[in-house]
């Protein structure tokens, strides 16, 4: 975006955001390859709300957190919450990093959650509840959309889900970072099987 929102860390809000969309970047022609971008995320949260005329956070608590019983998967922190560090690679110390209001942005990340509620999670993604999301809605997000590699077809992207392919193993999911944390979700729908790693820490 035309303030380097990723890089100030300070977030627009939703009408912001949408006001100055013609000043964005953009990086590629449609359609070229593969380029992720938290921006089309952020206007993907904006499409929710006014879809829904609920707010973003709402709407995802109520149609799909509170559904599951993902209790702990929440959009601001709740005790007890890891603190999130800074560590610089040839330097010695730690540092706290500061929260981050993500405004307009809500829907690009920053989700605060356990590993436990995060391996539900993936476990409904992967034999989802009808009476929350489709079977075929499901299976869609995890069929490959683009191809990050196209010599080699080693990673892509779904419909809102990471891909990563290991011979004939295509494992889904999502990273992400936010100052002072990184996590990784990946699974396997056809072997049910799920990984999570969350960290406090960011270089």
């Amino acid at each position: 975006t035309q303030d380097d929102a990723w890089l100030s860390l300070r977030f627009a809000s939703a009408a912001e955001l949408v006001e100055t969309l013609a000043e964005a970047e953009q990086v590629l022609a449609p359609g070229a390859r593969f380029h992720y971008s938290n921006l089309a995320f952020a206007l993907l949260g904006i499409v929710v709300e006014r879809a829904s005329g609920m707010p973003y956070a709402d709407y995802v608590r109520e149609r799909l957190l509170a559904p599951l019983g993902l209790a702990r998967i929440t959009f601001e922190p709740e005790p007890p919450a890891a603190t999130g560090y800074l560590v610089q690679p040839y330097v010695e110390g730690i540092w706290e990093e500061a929260p981050v209001e993500t405004g307009g942005w809500i829907s690009a990340g920053q989700l605060w959650g356990t590993v436990g509620d995060l391996c539900l999670w993936a476990a409904f993604l992967a034999d989802p509840d009808e009476s929350v999301l489709g079977s075929s809605s499901a299976e869609e997000m995890r069929t490959v959309q683009a191809i990050d590699d196209h010599e080699r077809w080693l990673s892509g992207y779904g419909l809102g889900l990471g891909l990563r392919r290991d011979d004939d193993r295509i494992l889904a999911g999502h990273g992400g970072s936010m100052p002072g944390f990184i996590a990784q979700l990946l699974f396997s729908a056809k072997e049910k099987v799920v990984a999570v790693a969350l960290t406090n820490e960011s270089e």
